[in-house]
């Protein structure tokens, strides 16, 4: 019998930089895959929210004296304080069904512009005026889109003037 060792030796020299490298490439694509997740999932949601816009039709009435605000904290119909949470989520409903209207008609885009110039509630929007648009800046276009849609809820409305 004849024994035969043969020792192999390989040696594979492996550049540091080359594993950084490649650990780098692995961790870029998965964070680019986790991204893409991401904005699926928002898309869809965006989606399935358009989806569930409710068209509401707002009846424009002429306030009594007793529902006036009277400031800032007051409640409408009965005069007196209220806590400031049930102030602030009615005035962010109200908001809400602004930017859900101007939405229904494709001019979202005026959301944050009528809410900082006061704007902020239907009834306020149901008596906006040509004038009002021009100081705002809005383009005339989109100003006769809104006026139109304001004329349509308003039909068969009379208006006093005080």
């Amino acid at each position: 019998e004849v024994k035969v060792k043969v020792k192999v030796k390989v040696k594979v020299k492996v550049n540091i930089t080359i594993i950084i490298i490649i650990i780098t490439i692995i961790i870029i694509i998965a964070i680019v895959i986790v991204i893409m997740i991401i904005l699926i999932k928002a898309k869809n949601i965006k989606i399935t929210a358009t989806k569930t816009l409710r068209v509401r039709t707002y009846p424009q009435r002429q306030p009594t004296p007793h529902q006036r605000v009277h400031g800032p904290g007051y409640d409408e119909i009965e005069g007196k304080e209220t806590r400031e949470g049930k102030n602030t989520d009615r005035r962010l409903h109200m908001q809400l069904e602004v930017k859900e209207w101007l939405e229904l008609i494709d001019l979202g885009e005026y959301f944050h512009l009528f809410i900082e110039n006061g704007f902020d509630r239907m009834d306020a929007i149901f008596e906006i005026q040509r004038e009002d648009l021009e100081k705002l800046n809005v383009k005339l276009g989109h100003a006769k889109i809104i006026l139109k849609q304001i004329r349509s809820q308003n039909l068969g409305v009379t208006h006093h003037k005080h």
